[in-house]
């Protein structure tokens, strides 16, 4: 009876089958001693999360890419950071709210520069830059492309990726 309640609460068309339940479910309630009302109450929200819930593989995509967002976070903070800058509008978070967290994680943000900065967010690696200056200082720019992608890299191994606080990103 449990898995035929989850799977009538996760699929399409939940109302129909959450309808289909519900006498059995009162009757099964009144059984256990669950007055009218308290049954009701249950079923009512049981029919509200059917609406709201998705199936389990929805759920596990989901989870996949909260846990990769998660991983890329603490890896490659300064990449993950220009990636959601350059989606922008996302509809979740202000660019300032996305660059103030950056910078609460320890990533480097550089003002955007005429000379320096391209149409989008790009990362640079960092070479003496000050974070307390503003964003001024030396650096040696990967043109946009991943840092293990840069002219000269073709033969590097996994342990030579730049990651963590080896990267800035410059605003566009």
């Amino acid at each position: 009876d449990a898995d035929e309640l989850r799977q009538a609460m996760s699929h399409k068309l939940s109302d129909e089958r959450m309808g289909a339940l519900r006498d059995r479910l009162f009757a099964g309630m009144a059984a256990r001693g669950v007055p009218d009302d308290v049954a009701a109450k249950v079923f009512e929200s049981l029919s509200a999360f059917a609406s709201f819930g998705f199936p389990e593989s929805h759920a596990v995509s989901f989870a996949h890419l909260v846990y990769a967002s998660a991983w890329l976070k603490l890896h490659y903070p300064a990449a993950f950071c220009a990636g959601l800058l350059n989606s922008q509008p996302m509809g979740f978070w202000a660019p300032r709210t996305l660059v103030a967290d950056a910078r609460r994680h320890g990533v480097t943000v550089l003002r955007p520069d005429v000379n320096a900065s391209e149409a989008l967010a790009s990362l640079e690696r960092t070479v003496g830059v000050d974070p307390g200056a503003g964003g001024r200082g030396s650096t040696a720019s990967t043109g946009g492309r991943s840092p293990s992608a840069s002219a000269g890299d073709q033969g590097s191994s996994a342990s030579q990726v730049v990651h963590r606080g080896d990267m800035a990103i410059r605003l566009g």
